[in-house]
């Protein structure tokens, strides 16, 4: 796959794979002040989402307050915060 970008593509994944860390054989992103947070399958980041929402005896949180539980929590996916937004949308506790 590389071989078929050209000088600007591989310039520009260069620079954003700087952001990610590979370590134990799990990819990490760089957040804030250098933390790092475990980027997460699909399925992975359901589970977590559907936890973090929830947690706490049934409370469900509001978009911006589960977004950023996740991200104190360490994990990381690329569409969070969108995924975060359609899953507190139409959840029916909230």
């Amino acid at each position: 796959m590389l071989e078929t970008l050209n000088l600007v593509q591989k310039q520009k994944l260069t620079i954003k794979a700087k952001s990610y860390v590979l370590k134990e054989g799990k990819m990490y992103r760089l957040g804030e002040n250098n933390r790092l947070h475990r980027c997460l399958t699909t399925l992975e980041a359901q589970i977590v989402l559907k936890e973090l929402h929830e947690r706490m005896v049934g409370r469900h949180f509001a978009t911006n307050i589960t977004a950023k539980k996740i991200l104190d929590a360490s994990y990381w996916w690329p569409t969070l915060f969108k995924d975060t937004h359609e899953f507190c949308k139409i959840c029916d506790n909230c």
